[in-house]
Parts: structure tokens; sequence; C-alpha cells
């Protein structure tokens, strides 16, 4: 069989295994529950797990969505599970309530502590999935995934105003859902972004958090 250039280039095992792995996957077995379906070691099923998610997010760069497509995005806490404490990009934050010091401040709204996670998805199930950066929802942000976008997609859509500027700057038709409702007026909706939402919030309280390092992987 040949693998060069695929997930099981220079991998010693066999195909078979590899199936049954990827079928654990598929049901959201545990790293421990890996390891009892093809008695391999947790260490060598956490490598395949993120070999195989680095190639399904090949697969996903290439996706490109068309016709009717629900945009929406969610937010999810930075978890810096596995990061060693010299290494981390911020001070570690404290449970319970504080009072505002120099040094810590609460902040109200979507803060930089947040990550915002871009979902879309066409009339075809074509879907992408990306963490968009940090902090709240922007046109830069939705911008970055444009290439994703068909020029004849029509964005279904709350009346955001990072969407709707991404919807005007691109020259996409749109069809907006007004603030307070549910449906357009044309009777669309978004969900089935918002499900793409609320599985991805079941995933990670499942996984008791997930890296953020990894998130992109999870969600791929």
């Amino acid at each position: 069989m040949a693998t060069t250039g695929t997930m099981f280039t220079h991998s010693r095992t066999s195909f078979n295994t590899w199936s049954t792995f990827i079928a654990g996957e598929l049901n959201g077995l545990t790293l421990e529950q890996q390891t009892v379906a093809t008695e391999l070691s947790i260490v060598t099923c956490f490598n395949m797990r993120h070999k195989l998610y680095k190639a399904i997010s090949k697969v996903q760069e290439n996706v490109v969505l068309s016709g009717d497509v629900e945009l929406d995005s969610s937010y999810t806490s930075i978890n810096l599970k596995g990061t060693e404490p010299e290494n981390m990009p911020r001070m570690s934050k404290h449970r319970g309530k504080h009072k505002s010091t120099p040094y810590f401040h609460h902040l109200k709204g979507t803060s930089h502590h947040k990550i915002c996670i871009v979902a879309a998805i066409d009339e075809h199930d074509n879907m992408l999935f990306k963490i968009g950066g940090l902090g709240r929802e922007s046109f830069q942000i939705l911008n970055q995934y444009r290439k994703h976008f068909s020029d004849s997609t029509k964005i279904i859509s709350d009346d955001s105003h990072s969407i709707q500027t991404f919807v005007s700057e691109n020259g996409f038709e749109s069809d907006v859902i007004p603030s307070g409702a549910y449906v357009s007026p044309n009777g669309n909706t978004v969900s089935s972004v918002n499900e793409l939402h609320a599985e991805a919030k079941n995933l990670i309280r499942q996984k008791h958090g997930v890296s953020t390092r990894h998130l992109q992987g999870y969600l791929d």
C-alpha cells in the first residue's frame, strides 16, 4: 500500500489498528479508552490523534462554501493546559472575586481572555470551523477566511456589524435575521451553525477542557 505523503508515512502501526483508532475518534473515545481498543500506549494514541487531526486540517484548508451559507461566531476561554509556567503568555488567573488593582482589571464583555470561534455551513453541508483570534468578532477576523467563500455565496446571519461589513466588502448577497428574531424575512435561520457551536462546547466539556494549542485540531 502506498503511504508516502499520507498520515501513515513512517507509521509502524498497522492499517487495521489505524482503522480501529479512527473509528474510536469518530465515536468520541478518550485516550484511555483508545489504549484498550488498540492495545497501544497512551503516548502512541496521543501522537496518532494529532497526526490524524493534522491530516484532516489539510482537507479543511481546501473547503469552499457556496450557495446559502449560515455564518456566526461563538467564544471560549483560553486554555493553557499543558503549558509550562515559564511559557505562559499571561499571568495565571485566580478563582473567585478580586478587587481591581493596577495589575488586575475586570474586563466587561468579550475580553482578550476569550477566543473567537468562527463557524459556517453551506446548503451542501460543507463546513468551516476556525479559531479566528482573541477577543470579539471583527471584520479582520472574518476576512482572513475569504478564500473559503465562493463569489456566489449568500450569507445568512444576524445583524452583526462585523459580518455585514464582511458581506458588503466582498460583494456577497445577504439575508439578515433582525435583532431579537430567530428567522430572516426569507425564512432562513442559523440553527445549523448554532448546532456546530453547541457540539464544540460539548466536546470541550467532555474533554474537561481542551488546550488552546490543540483546539483547532479538535474542531477540524
